[in-house]
């Protein structure tokens, strides 16, 4: 389990939260930092907005309602995980020693934390908020809807328009970890012998020492702009 008391700092990721397992001496978590739009495989992002309209004189649109879904995930890319997995390793390597031969490369082993529990709420605009629950392994994702009002249709294809400046995407998480406990105290023992003419005491302390490891839980928060890239081409209108 993730090590809370054993933080590691990785020269070039200066916002990762990284720690050592309570056990593995090369297994090392890394915390995700930010929150995103989920993309798929071709690099589009996975959010669409479905707007319902009426057509005006002139040809301008007004909404009457509509659908929004995303999908959201938190996790770290494969290329940071990699860099990651380099800098530790080198850092744990040997120095060359010269004229000999050069030292093994350390393996190490950089995993998600291990979540139990978590909630996403994404605020797209002001009065409407989307929540639920993240899939708690791999990329953590969330798959999102909420159906659109007159008020809220407009409302949002307006910010829409404007990229969501001010659309947040929150995961509050809470990951297991390891609790060392201890507990200490000491006995004391006597005896006596008895001979024929003398009395003899003795006296014997005992001193103990119990440590273990418990899991417990450790809540985060990872709050996010909401980025979303072509926002103008993942909207669809249709007429009616």
């Amino acid at each position: 389990m993730l090590d809370p008391s054993r933080r590691v700092e990785v020269p070039g990721f200066p916002q990762a939260s990284v720690y050592r397992d309570h056990q593995q001496e090369r297994t090392y978590y890394v915390v995700p930092w930010s929150a995103a739009i989920a993309t798929d495989a071709g690099g589009r992002s996975e959010c669409r907005l479905l707007l319902f309209v009426k057509r005006e004189q002139g040809g301008a649109s007004i909404a009457t309602g509509g659908q929004l879904t995303l999908t959201t995930t938190l996790s770290v890319s494969e290329s940071d995980v990699a860099a990651i997995e380099r800098s530790i390793a080198a850092s744990l390597t040997p120095s060359a020693i010269p004229n000999q031969p050069p030292p093994p490369p350390v393996v190490v082993q950089v995993v998600n934390p291990d979540w139990a529990s978590g909630r996403v709420t994404v605020t797209a605009v002001p009065g409407l908020v989307l929540t639920g629950q993240p899939s708690l392994g791999g990329r953590n994702r969330c798959v999102l809807m909420a159906s659109l009002s007159a008020d809220g249709a407009r409302a949002l294809k307006d910010r829409w328009a404007r990229g969501l400046p001010d659309a947040r995407i929150v995961y509050e998480m809470a990951m297991r970890v390891a609790a060392s406990q201890s507990a200490s105290g000491s006995a004391r023992r006597e005896t006596v012998a008895v001979g024929e003419r003398e009395v003899i005491g003795a006296t014997a302390a005992i001193d103990v020492d119990v440590r273990s490891t418990a899991a417990q839980t450790q809540p985060i928060t990872v709050d996010s702009p909401f980025r979303a890239g072509d926002l103008d081409r993942l909207v669809t209108e249709i007429t009616i």
